[in-house]
């Protein structure tokens, strides 16, 4: 499988994240952890701005954003995956700024055509026959609470509702590796 993960750590934090982050690497590209084929993007050495709404890479340019940025990078490798991993400390409670503003300029995955689903207006998934699995990392603050993670649970899930695919899991980083390997793999 192709997974790609959106490691969403500031460049001046979360250094427990990133050395998490190359155990559960290794561990997936094992034999024994499936031996998938795993990017991680380090979305603090592109440059990534915030999504600004413009429907631009629905109208415009169709498939890309309208602004000078790296965001194709984490787009492109958004659509090439089976299963993405949403990675990042939490920063006052909730994932990075990294982390959103590349989940957000993901939105050129979409087309701009509305369905109802379920009674909810959806948009279907550009590449591909479907959007790959997600699932959500975190490292916690100190004062993180379960309230927090539901918080963040909630916003993904939608997330996840949006591009028609499933949330696997949200985790935090006190989780074994191996526990995070086994969601991914559906174990």
């Amino acid at each position: 499988m192709k997974i790609t993960i959106f490691n969403g750590s500031p460049a001046d934090h979360g250094g427990d994240i990133n050395a998490y982050l190359e155990r559960l690497s290794g561990i997936l590209r094992s034999p024994d952890g499936g031996g998938h084929l795993v990017r991680e993007l380090k979305l603090r050495e592109l440059n990534i701005k915030p999504c600004v709404g413009c429907f631009g890479c629905w109208l415009k340019t169709p498939g890309l954003c309208v602004h000078n940025d790296d965001s194709s990078i984490a787009s492109d490798a958004a659509a090439n995956s089976e299963f993405l991993i949403h990675a990042s400390p939490l920063v006052m409670g909730f994932t990075s700024s990294l982390l959103r503003w590349a989940a957000e300029k993901t939105i050129v995955n979409l087309l701009p055509y509305f369905s109802v689903i379920k009674g909810e207006v959806r948009h279907k998934w550009r590449y591909r026959s479907k959007a790959p699995t997600i699932g959500v990392l975190v490292g916690r603050e100190g004062d993180t609470s379960e309230d927090d993670l539901e918080i963040i649970r909630d916003i993904y899930q939608q997330i996840a509702l949006e591009i028609q695919t499933r949330l696997r899991f949200v985790l935090d980083t006190g989780s074994h590796a191996q526990e995070v390997a086994n969601a991914i793999n559906g174990n």
